[in-house]
């Protein structure tokens, strides 16, 4: 039989601690938010944005799982922004240094501070840009978060 924690998990709720996890603990500082849509000008750079980008549910066969009622796997996208910054980094070596410094940072969370059941990088992507007064770049982390509904929650 598989042991459950009780958890009321919501997205909402990953999103938010995800934040409270990287915010003031990497090169971004404090410019962690837990959504897509925020200040993205160059001079508030670098920032990392943390949105759902999609999820799938499965219904618990409750003889394996006393009282589950749902298995939720979201895949929550965290996406570092930056620029080549004032000192001339190399844009690649930041964008790295920062997305390294993101999944190291979750990776140690204790599944973000036992909210949830796993949590694990799945996959990236990089995209760069040229379309300001300095190129700049974005690496949007996939990372698959599984968490269970109890009955009655």
């Amino acid at each position: 039989m598989v042991k459950v924690r009780k958890l009321t998990t919501n997205r909402k709720e990953v999103r938010h601690e995800v934040c409270d996890i990287l915010k003031g603990k990497t090169g971004a500082g404090d410019r962690v938010f837990p959504n897509k849509v925020a200040p993205v000008g160059q001079e508030e750079l670098p920032q990392i944005l943390i949105y759902p980008a999609e999820g799938d549910t499965t219904m618990l066969d409750s003889s394996r799982v006393p009282n589950a009622r749902k298995r939720f796997d979201l895949f929550l996208t965290i996406e570092v922004i930056t620029d080549e910054g004032h000192e001339g980094t190399d844009l690649n070596d930041k964008l790295d240094d920062l997305s390294f410094e993101v999944e190291k940072i979750i990776e140690q969370s204790d599944n973000l501070n036992k909210l949830v059941h796993d949590i694990g990088l799945s996959g990236f992507k990089c995209e760069y840009f040229s379309d300001g007064s300095k190129p700049w770049a974005t690496c949007k982390s996939l990372f698959n978060v599984t968490y269970i509904k109890i009955k009655g929650e």
